[in-house]
């Protein structure tokens, strides 16, 4: 069965271009054309200008919700026409059949969302300290994760698909949770992902199109979307940052400045800051 798709990119940021420029370049050639390509820039206006005079075909869209990943995609979500709504991450390149598998997902009605893997590629080749299971520190999929077909709590942000009318039903993505800019706080898609599960309890039951189940294709999962990953990472990676996004999917919707940050300390109240700065520079 063929379904239009809309496939969303979210940028914030010039100095991602190139890696913007491959992005978009992997969706126009898959082997099942989207029905329209839309991309949200977020509260950048100098690449808002240079995507409207260098993107022919592509929709451009300033956000016009709250700064951040949540807000770039609800307004996409708002603008979009596809019966279903495929996110890219604008660092990822698709394989030429992506789109095709993901839509291929949704032919069980069942189904609510569809995803893949998310594979890195080095720059120089993966270090050898960095093994497969902490491929999760950079947003990719990691060693110990489904291989198989079959229903997931929840999809990866930089390749997944909705049902359009399951994103309208539960109201898009939180827009106090996810990343702001450079600010590696997510979880969003999790906490979308639950709380859609909540709203259709039986869908996996029922035969309608918006149904409860949650599914990576077995295709989608070996697409290869890969990231372009310079090593070492640039800044510090803070592996108690992820808790953080754990602990904000958990709270209530609540204004941003009730969640402050708080300096980790050793049991006898010392300060922990130069350990950490010290594990970083490893």
């Amino acid at each position: 069965m063929t379904r239009a798709a809309t496939v969303i990119l979210c940028a914030y940021t010039e100095r991602r271009w190139p890696d913007l420029v491959a992005a978009i370049g992997s969706v126009r050639a898959q082997t099942a054309a989207p029905a329209e390509i839309v991309l949200v820039v977020d509260h950048d206006d100098a690449l808002l200008v240079r995507a409207c005079e260098t993107l022919a075909g592509v929709r451009c869209l300033r956000n016009d919700a709250r700064r951040g990943l949540s807000g770039a995609r609800n307004t996409a979500i708002a603008a979009a026409s596809g019966e279903v709504l495929a996110f890219l991450d604008d660092d990822a390149v698709a394989e030429p059949d992506w789109l095709e598998r993901l839509l291929a997902a949704f032919d069980d009605p069942r189904v609510l969302a569809a995803g893949g893997a998310v594979r890195p590629r080095w720059d120089g080749g993966r270090p050898r300290a960095f093994p497969p299971e902490f491929d999760w520190v950079v947003g990719c999929t990691y060693r110990g994760m489904p291989e198989a077909a079959g229903p997931v709590r929840n999809v990866i942000g930089a390749n997944m698909s909705f049902r359009r009318d399951v994103l309208a039903a539960v109201g898009g993505f939180r827009e106090d949770v996810g990343r702001v800019g450079a600010v590696p706080i997510g979880c969003e898609e999790t906490e979308l992902c639950l709380r859609a599960r909540r709203r259709f309890p039986d869908g996996i039951k029922s035969r309608l199109a918006a149904g409860a189940r949650i599914a990576r294709n077995l295709a989608a999962l070996m697409l290869h979307i890969e990231r372009l990953l310079p090593w070492p990472p640039p800044g510090r990676i803070r592996l108690y940052r992820p808790h953080r996004s754990r602990l904000r999917v958990s709270m209530p919707p609540a204004p941003a400045q009730n969640f402050q940050r708080r300096r980790p300390q050793w049991p006898d109240g010392s300060d922990r800051s130069p350990v950490r700065r010290e594990v970083s520079r490893c």
